[in-house]
Order: structure tokens, then sequence, then C-alpha cells
């Protein structure tokens, strides 16, 4: 992973100040992933981050973006091109026509625009391609940042998150856990 620490969520980043920066620890120990969040001034923030998202969201994660000094980059649609979120956003980089599956969803035309604008990191915001495994691994592939939990993916199955907050010692509802007896 790049110079760059993943923070758990950009908001919590401006609780402490305009151009302060967060360092996140991700530390897995004992089948236990724990996040600690450090203040740490001489950490190197990200110049450029795409927004993989539109709407609200989209909109929120610009703001926050704009306070910190860190360029941002829309996708959008081709009916969407006059929207709020791209008009927000430093760049704009259309990643196809209006059905979602060929243009939030298209994971190609996505990476094709983190390319293009040199985006260091991308965060999702919530739905599309936020809890899709394929597309964090697409991006640690390229060296590129995923801003957010990195057991959301774990989210996704199940019986795979039932295991997953088993080993963390939260407390689950007895039921099937995927082993056959």
């Amino acid at each position: 992973m790049a110079a760059y620490m993943i923070t758990s969520t950009l908001r919590r980043v401006l609780l402490v100040a305009k151009h302060a920066s967060f360092q996140s620890r991700c530390c897995v120990a004992a089948s236990r992933v724990q996040y600690s969040t450090v203040y740490d001034s001489n950490e190197k923030t990200f110049d450029k981050i795409l927004i993989a998202n539109r709407g609200e969201i989209a909109c929120r994660v610009m703001k926050t973006c704009k306070k910190m000094g860190i360029k941002t980059v829309a996708v959008h649609s081709d009916v969407d091109a006059s929207a709020v979120h791209v008009k927000m956003a430093d760049e704009a980089v259309c990643v196809g026509p209006a059905p979602t599956n060929k243009s939030y969803l298209n994971m190609d035309a996505i990476m094709d625009a983190i390319r293009k604008t040199g985006s260091q990191a991308v965060h999702p915001g919530y739905g599309f391609l936020s809890e899709n495994k394929e597309f964090a691994k697409r991006l640690a592939a390229e060296d590129v940042v995923f801003i957010g939990p990195v057991a959301i993916h774990a989210m996704v199955d199940k019986i795979e998150s039932k295991l997953l907050a088993k080993a963390a010692n939260v407390n689950v509802i007895p039921g099937f856990d995927g082993v056959s007896r």
C-alpha cells in the first residue's frame, strides 16, 4: 500500500483540525481486526480522491475533501453529466451510459478513470461498489487505497460475517454457521 494510510471515514478526520491528518492502524491479532486512530500532523494525505458514487454521499465526501485541501474526481453516467456532484468535483469522468451496470458498477471504466486522473484513493460511498471484494482487490493490485473499513467486504457474506463476529468475541444468535454436521 502506498505511503498513505487508510482512514476508517473521512468525516472523522475533520473532528481534530482543518489541515490535520490521522494515521489509522489496522492490527490483525488473534483473528480480530482492531482500528485505532492516532493523530500525526506529519502524515502525508492524499492529493486526489476519486468518489465512485453519486448524489448526496458523493457531495458529502467532496465537501470533506475540499476542507482538507484534497482534489476530487467525480464519476458519472452520461445522463448525470450536469448533476450536483459532478459540478462540485475538481474533475469529472463519464464512465458509461445511464444503466448503473454500465456506468457506476462498471469496474473497468472506473479503473480507467482512476488511471486517467491519477487518483491515489477511492471512496466508494454507499452501495454500488462499496461492498465489492473484487473491486477492493483490483484497487490494491494498482496500489490505489480503498477508503473504508477493511472488514466491510466480509459483511456481504452472512456466514463469513457471523464467523468474523464470533472470532471478535461478539455475541451472535445461534444458528447455521456454514458447517454441515
